[in-house]
């Protein structure tokens, strides 16, 4: 009986542990519309800037089109944007691009937060971390921001650091891994149960 409820504990941890995956969080949903906030069911997009609101279009970034988003103020793309996830994620990646002019500058600070808004760490990008990477026939550069070390994440702030940049940056292919209540919860609580029941059983009878 014993090495019957440990198996049904092992089965529901087993469960949990792959209940989540690693995937691109599709946008195309969102592609042509501008709002503030835009979302799809995993994550949200907002600006915290009053003239700015959220653009999302497709445009080919090194051969392959993407949805990509800003938040556009009618002038430039260097505005502040805040990504919340509908359920703490790990794994947290986005890419980001640029068109900017021949010797414009800007740069931006990347926040991960827990659900609690703790901050959990902070990358600091700028537009010589793009170029490092080369451009495409557009001009656009782009870099991938990876915020996995920083663990379980319930929203991203993006600051940027230089709102006078002419273009600035837009943002692309973002990935998570969300972690959601676990289904097999239940099924592990019992057998969790099950066993400490039995265990003190166990005890009794000696």
């Amino acid at each position: 009986m014993l090495r019957r409820v440990s198996a049904l504990a092992f089965a529901a941890l087993t469960a949990s542990a792959f209940s989540a995956q690693a995937a691109p969080i599709d946008l195309s949903s969102l592609i042509d519309t501008s709002g503030n906030p835009v979302s799809v069911p995993e994550l949200s997009i907002s600006t915290p800037e009053v003239a700015a609101t959220i653009f999302v279009g497709g445009a080919p970034v090194f051969g392959v089109q993407e949805v990509v988003f800003c938040a556009f103020d009618g002038t430039t793309c260097a505005n502040d944007l805040i990504l919340t996830f509908a359920t703490p994620s790990t794994d947290v990646s986005f890419s980001v691009g640029d068109a900017l002019p021949v010797g414009a500058v800007d740069t931006i600070q990347v926040s991960a937060f827990d659900a609690m808004s703790n901050l959990l760490g902070t990358v600091d990008v700028d537009s010589g971390d793009l170029a490092a990477g080369g451009a495409d026939a557009n001009g656009i550069s782009q870099f991938t921001v990876d915020l996995s070390a920083f663990g379980t994440i319930a929203s991203v702030e993006i600051d940027d650091l230089n709102t006078a940049a002419t273009g600035g940056f837009f943002y692309y292919d973002v990935n998570a891994s969300p972690i959601p209540l676990p289904a097999a919860l239940p099924l592990l609580a019992l057998g969790l149960g099950a066993l400490g029941a039995a265990k003190r059983r166990k005890r009794k009878a000696a």
